[in-house]
């Protein structure tokens, strides 16, 4: 009898711990086996060649313990922070994987905010772009009906900026005026992208030294869409004063270069300057400043 009791006893646990399992979607597999650019990610964004965007996801803030998040990315390269300068390598980079077709997968997992957050730097002009990322919970379950959430990226060309005015220009000593720089429009996606811009210019004297005082103004020049930006025919501008430029000896010309060395738009991507004398694009635009005529006294005979 006593072997009977203790049948019947093993029976009825085994029994209520069956009744204790919940049916659960579990990860079996790779959900990224199914994933479709066009159809398991909807929202589009743009974004310029080169450029470092961040993406967060908030994930589910009822659950328990930190969530994994599985993110993948075509086109781009993982990168440490919005500077973009360190690319993160798979082979030194703890959940990140070289998938040898173009993409890397990127595991991480949330913070105390239950959220998951990549920088990415865009470095390809590939159509057929995209960052995406899934959602698993501690028990190993995500939503398999609807994992992913992200964005098809569409790339766009680099920022280019150059000096609307001619390569040389004569002025007479004492002149003052203005140096212009052709940016491109404000309005639009590719706007969004390249302002606030940081230009970086330079001038040098006859000697070819560079010029570090007034009439010339040397830092680093931001133009954003708010302020600094002059338009003149459908054409956007930004315009350097240069002051009152004389000669040091009133019997000798001088002449001053100033030159456009590089501009970042506002997601640290590298433009470029326009070399194109054609279209009147110029990269440096000289300034010759001629000496008045040093006219002697009238003589009489």
């Amino acid at each position: 009898m006593k072997t009977k009791f203790y049948q019947i006893v093993l029976l009825c646990i085994a029994f209520v711990g069956m009744a204790g399992v919940v049916s659960a979607q579990t990860l079996t597999g790779d959900p990224y086996d199914t994933f479709n650019r066009t159809s398991s990610i909807t929202q589009k964004a743009n974004v310029t060649l080169n450029s470092v965007r961040q993406y967060t996801i908030p994930g589910d803030a009822t659950v328990a313990s930190a969530s994994t998040f599985v993110w993948k990315i075509k086109g781009g390269a993982f990168v440490t922070d919005a500077g973009g300068a360190t690319i993160l390598d798979p082979a030194a980079t703890s959940g990140l994987t070289d998938n040898g077709d173009g993409t890397l997968t990127y595991t991480l997992l949330g913070d105390a905010s239950k959220e998951s957050s990549v920088f990415v730097k865009w470095s390809s002009a590939d159509v057929t772009s995209y960052v995406a990322v899934y959602e698993e919970t501690a028990f190993g379950c995500y939503n398999s009906a609807d994992p992913f959430r992200g964005f098809q990226i569409s790339v766009t060309d680099q920022l280019e900026i150059w000096l609307a005015d001619a390569a040389q220009a004569d002025i007479c000593s004492g002149d003052e005026g203005t140096v212009r720089i052709e940016l491109p429009a404000t309005t639009g996606d590719a706007a969004a992208n390249y302002y606030p811009m940081t230009i970086n210019y330079t001038v040098t004297d006859k000697n070819g030294d560079a010029v570090t005082d007034s009439p010339f103004s040397l830092e680093l020049k931001t133009i954003d869409v708010e302020k600094g930006v002059d338009t003149e025919d459908g054409r956007y501008f930004y315009t350097i004063s240069r002051g009152v430029l004389a000669v040091a000896d009133v019997t000798v010309d001088d002449f001053y270069t100033i030159t456009l060395e590089g501009v970042v738009d506002a997601f640290k991507a590298d433009g470029t300057i326009g070399n194109d004398a054609a279209n009147n694009k110029y990269p440096s635009h000289r300034i010759d400043v001629r000496h008045l005529p040093q006219t002697k006294q009238m003589v009489q005979n």
